[in-house]
């Protein structure tokens, strides 16, 4: 085995079929999902022990594995940051989807927007998970969104409601989907448009509920997702 060096965000720890190991499984600066062998760790005498606690970002040093049905088993690991806002519900949620991070080339983007909330000191909220969402789904759908009136009918007046099939909807068009403001329809402007860093919203609880709602009906239709957020 060849000793590789890498950085990621751990997303998650479990107890390994051998007394006192886990296994590790990381997301890497480049994308990549990695899951490692960690003998040992679960000792109090540890010294990788504390890096590896979910939700840190972390240098790994590993011995890669040639079999590809065999795990790399970790060497060192040396904490780098530790995310004091990560709330466990959003590493549950990206090791959840991490196949289809992989799938579809989304994790290098991923692991930018993770820095970039650990950079701001952002709270993960509710509107930064549907940010993420919006991300996933626009990129695997490979819709274009129409923000410039009814997707449907270009009407520009009247617009309350969105649909992940094409973008905002008009009045007229918009049954089946639940009506918004217009706090709302610029946030859906602002996810499509901006850097999560430059969202600056006010939107409400039963907005952002809906649209998470529409969301995961989305990532149904897209990936074959079911997720429970």
């Amino acid at each position: 085995m060849r000793i590789s060096n890498s950085k990621g965000l751990i997303l998650q720890r479990r107890d390994s079929v051998k007394d006192d190991s886990e296994v590790i499984t990381v997301l890497l600066e480049n994308g990549n999902l990695l899951e490692l062998f960690s003998q040992g760790s679960k000792k109090i005498t540890s010294k990788n022990s504390f890096s590896l606690n979910e939700g840190t970002i972390t240098n790994i040093e590993f011995f890669q594995s040639k079999n590809k049905n065999k795990m790399s088993r970790l060497k060192t690991a040396r904490s780098v940051e530790i995310f004091d806002k990560l709330d466990p519900l959003y590493i549950e949620f990206i090791g959840s989807i991490a196949d289809n991070l992989k799938e579809y080339n989304l994790g290098s983007k991923f692991y930018k927007n993770l820095m970039l909330f650990q950079k701001n000191k952002m709270n993960f909220n509710s509107e930064n998970l549907v940010f993420l969402l919006n991300m996933i789904i626009v990129k695997v759908s490979n819709v274009v969104l129409y923000f410039r009136g009814c997707y449907i009918c270009k009407r520009k007046n009247e617009i309350i409601s969105f649909s992940y099939e094409g973008g905002l909807l008009c009045e007229e068009h918009s049954t089946n989907y639940p009506n918004f403001n217009k706090g709302a329809i610029k946030f859906l402007f602002d996810i499509n448009f901006k850097n999560i860093d430059e969202i600056n919203s006010n939107i409400n609880f039963e907005d952002i509920k809906n649209i998470k709602q529409i969301q995961i009906e989305a990532l149904k239709e897209t990936l074959g997702i079911y997720l429970k957020i």
